[in-house]
C-alpha cells in the first residue's frame, strides 16, 4: 500500500473525471487496449524472436499514431477545444484540461499492477519524461521547496500559493500495463518529480480489464481485437519473381 499524498491524489481524481466527461479516457482505454490485443495475436517470441520490450515499443508508435490520426480527424474527445495531440521529438504528447498527458506502458513485471517505486525511474535514458519530472519539481513556489513534497498538496492549509503549485504541475503520466498471458490491460494517472520517489502521487486503476466471467483467461488465443484483421487467417503471401530472360547468343549477335 502506497502512502500518496491526499492533495496529489485529489487532483489526480479530478483530472479524471474531467477525461471521462471529454470521452478522453474512454477513447485511451478503447485504443490501448485494442493495440495491444493486436499486437499479442501476433506475437511470436519462439518462432519470430518476439520480444515484450519490442512490442512495448511497437504498441507505442501504434498508440501515437491513432492519437495523431484522431487528432486530424477532430471527433469526439478530439473535437475542438478539447484533447490536442502532437509528436515533439517522436513522442506523443496529449494536451487536455490544462495538463501534459503523456502515455507510458509500465515495465514488465509479470502482473498488471507496477511497482510503482522501483519500477520507475526519471533519468536522461528518457528526456521527454525526465524533463516532465523535472517540470514539476521546479514549479515547487520557493517557500514550500524547503517543505518536502507533501507540503505541496496540503489541503488541510490550502492557500492561494498552495492552489497555484497543484496548478503548476501541468506534466501528468497516464501509466498502462499489458498482460502477457491474456491481453487484459489497466491504466493509471501519476504525477512524476524528481526527488526521493518517483511519484508525487498515482490514481486508483482508470480501468482494469476483465473478461466476461471475471476471471482472467490464461488463453491469449482467446482474446479477440476488435476491428482488426485476424492474421492467423490470413493466406501466406506469394512471393513474386520475375526473371530476367537472358538473351540467346543468336539474338546478340
Amino acid at each position: 500500500m502506497y502512502l500518496w499524498n491526499a492533495g496529489g491524489l485529489q487532483f489526480l481524481d479530478s483530472l479524471a473525471d474531467k477525461f471521462r466527461e471529454s470521452e478522453l479516457l474512454d477513447w485511451l482505454h478503447k485504443t490501448i487496449s485494442d493495440v495491444w490485443a493486436i499486437n499479442m495475436a501476433r506475437y511470436e517470441p519462439a518462432a519470430l524472436g518476439d520480444t515484450a520490450g519490442a512490442f512495448g515499443i511497437l504498441s507505442a508508435h501504434n498508440i501515437r499514431q491513432r492519437a495523431l490520426k484522431a487528432f486530424q480527424e477532430g471527433e469526439g474527445a478530439w473535437g475542438a477545444s478539447r484533447a490536442r495531440a502532437s509528436e515533439p521529438d517522436g513522442s506523443l504528447l496529449i494536451t487536455a484540461e490544462g495538463v501534459n498527458l503523456h502515455i507510458l506502458k509500465a515495465p514488465r513485471s509479470g502482473s498488471r499492477t507496477p511497482l510503482w517505486e522501483r519500477d520507475f525511474k526519471w533519468d536522461s535514458n528518457s528526456l521527454t519524461r525526465f524533463n516532465a519530472a523535472l517540470r514539476n519539481a521546479t514549479s515547487k513556489p520557493k517557500h514550500l521547496s524547503s517543505l518536502g513534497q507533501d507540503a505541496l498538496f496540503d489541503i488541510a492549509t490550502v492557500d492561494r500559493d498552495t492552489r497555484s503549485a497543484v496548478r503548476a504541475y501541468s506534466d501528468v503520466f497516464l501509466v498502462w500495463s499489458g498482460q502477457e498471458s491474456t491481453g487484459l490491460t489497466a491504466g493509471w494517472l501519476g504525477i512524476p518529480v524528481i526527488g526521493h520517489s518517483p511519484w508525487v502521487a498515482v490514481s486508483r486503476p482508470l480501468w482494469l480489464d476483465e473478461t466476461e466471467d471475471g476471471i482472467s483467461s490464461s488463453d491469449p488465443s482467446s482474446i479477440q481485437p476488435t476491428d482488426s484483421a485476424d492474421f492467423d487467417a490470413l493466406e501466406e503471401p506469394k512471393p513474386k519473381i520475375r526473371l530476367k530472360i537472358k538473351p540467346s547468343k543468336e539474338e546478340s549477335k
